[in-house]
């Protein structure tokens, strides 16, 4: 699927791209996107979930955010760190 796309941005400028589930592109694809992001103030907004603490996504980027000038948000649901006042139907709907 993802080198079906690749091959589609390929040679592109681009001002913008939204990922949804940035952990299911492959590290190759993600990398051909960045590049493709070349105008002035071009923005990658993106949705992810990385499986464990060392995955690719989460140690180049997401850890690295301050040093590569990136905004990186957490949004934590449940009592450890409470971001955002969330209704308890909303939590049951989310709890795993």
């Amino acid at each position: 699927m993802f080198a079906r796309a690749e091959s589609k941005i390929r040679g592109m400028t681009l001002q913008g791209a939204y990922c949804d589930e940035l952990t299911l592109f492959t590290e190759d694809f993600f990398s051909m996107l960045l590049s493709r992001l070349s105008c002035p103030g071009a923005k990658l907004i993106s949705t992810t979930n990385p499986d464990s603490p060392m995955y690719w996504l989460k140690v180049k980027y997401m850890d690295q955010a301050d040093k590569l000038n990136m905004l990186s948000m957490s949004l934590r649901y449940g009592r450890q760190v409470p971001v955002l006042a969330i209704s308890g139907e909303v939590r049951r709907m989310f709890r795993g």
